[in-house]
């Protein structure tokens, strides 16, 4: 029996699904995605402030914050300095991309064991299509509720449900009972759940709309539903067409894929080891010519680890983390699948060239290789003697690097600069 009275966003919803309507839609976020990565690795940081910034230098820049840190006064896009002055009890940690792609690989296990059709649409949220699970799990609801409790028994992760028909109110009802709840949107109930929803949880939402909002004396998203599409292209521009596509039920809504990204992969791929290097810069700095030294560097690194394993990378992804929070990146396939300096550093180099567009200070550079596979024996029928005479120098390089340090032999071009 359908419930007709309307969810309130501080209770779970109890109301069950109606048959034959659209597909419900279920939206899983976690709130603040890297603290709660923090907080799941280590239990004694759970109910004290936490701050992940760029850098732990005073120029970083604030890109997630618990909610004890918020009541603080702290806010995204705060200097590292401040944030230290203005909440002297939090703890502060830089971003940990690979403990953060386990946790986002571990939440897409645990839903997929649910449900097949899974799309990953940023780390942290991730949406099912429960199209026909009700005869192994039975209603959407209780699905939702039990995925819920196995995230944050198994895995620590206190997760937010939105359940609709539709993609963008699910995810606007998984964001009102955050962070941890479910909440069902009903089919005839959507105006009095988008009187609920501030206008700036929408995505594409900026502060100068926001602005414009507010002196219009709009508070929720409901209060524009009496507006047409023409007028709200009208008074917003092209986020007039945005809002009208959130509040019009008859929006048609894509179908959801197993659309996942390439190093979240589900199958055998999800156990294929990653090589990567993330290099500090000892200084945050904008000259291209030690942003190249050090993705050189890094490339190394990479070389010797695939090496090490006896594995080939088919490519090559240079990621960099700019002193302002915002971060680039770009991939290159190798020539042929291999793990020699000269064909990473060649794929590194126009990878480079594509992700350095900004001029701004850098604060890291990670060098990844991707499709990293078992080294064959032997790839040609005719050896190339000339990778082969590579291939033997990289390998007695790497054993005395092993045996004496990394800092024993260095190039020509790290003696240059010794030098000078």
């Amino acid at each position: 029996m359908t419930s007709n009275r309307t969810p309130h966003p501080a209770c779970r919803a109890i109301a069950q699904p109606s048959d034959g309507g659209p597909a419900p839609i279920l939206s899983v976020q976690v709130s603040d995605f890297a603290v709660a990565v923090r907080r799941a690795l280590c239990r004694k940081l759970v109910d004290r402030p936490v701050v992940v910034v760029s850098s732990l230098r005073p120029m970083g820049r604030v890109l997630c914050l618990s909610a004890e840190a918020r009541e603080a006064g702290l806010q995204l896009g705060h200097q590292f300095a401040f944030a230290r002055h203005a909440c002297p009890d939090a703890a502060f940690f830089t971003p940990d991309r690979e403990q953060e792609a386990r946790a986002m690989r571990v939440l897409l296990q645990t839903a997929y064991r649910i449900c097949p059709r899974i799309e990953a649409a940023t780390f942290g949220r991730i949406y099912l299509d429960l199209r026909g699970t009700d005869r192994l799990w039975g209603l959407p609801l209780d699905l939702a509720e039990r995925l819920r409790r196995d995230l944050q028994t198994d895995v620590h992760l206190a997760t937010a449900h939105g359940l609709s028909s539709r993609r963008v109110w699910s995810q606007l009802a998984g964001q009102l009972v955050a962070p941890t709840g479910v909440l069902e949107v009903l089919p005839g109930q959507e105006q009095s759940f988008l009187s609920m929803v501030p206008p700036e949880w929408v995505d594409g939402i900026g502060p100068k709309t926001s602005c414009l909002l507010r002196d219009m004396n709009i508070t929720r998203l409901g209060q524009l539903c009496q507006f047409e599409r023409g007028e709200l292209v009208d008074l917003f521009g092209a986020v007039g067409g945005v809002l009208y596509h959130t509040l019009s039920p008859s929006e048609p809504e894509v179908g959801i894929a197993t659309t996942l990204p390439e190093n979240l992969a589900l199958g055998p791929e999800a156990t294929t080891p990653t090589v990567s290097c993330t290099l500090p810069l000892k200084e945050e700095s904008a000259v291209r010519e030690t942003i190249r030294h050090a993705v050189r560097l890094a490339t190394q690194d990479c070389g010797r680890q695939l090496r090490a394993q006896q594995f080939h990378a088919q490519r090559v992804r240079v990621s960099l983390q700019y002193s302002d929070g915002r971060s680039a990146s770009a991939r290159r396939p190798l020539e042929s699948p291999g793990n020699l300096d000269t064909l990473l550093a060649q794929a590194s180099a126009q990878a480079l060239q594509r992700a350095l567009k900004r001029r701004v200070r850098l604060s890291s550079v990670t060098i990844a290789c991707e499709g990293v596979s078992r080294a064959s024996r032997q790839l040609r029928l005719f050896a190339d003697s000339a990778a082969e005479r590579e291939a033997r120098r990289l390998r007695a390089v790497d054993a005395v690097c092993t045996r004496f340090g990394q800092g024993a032999i260095f190039s020509a071009f790290e003696l240059a600069e010794k030098v000078s």
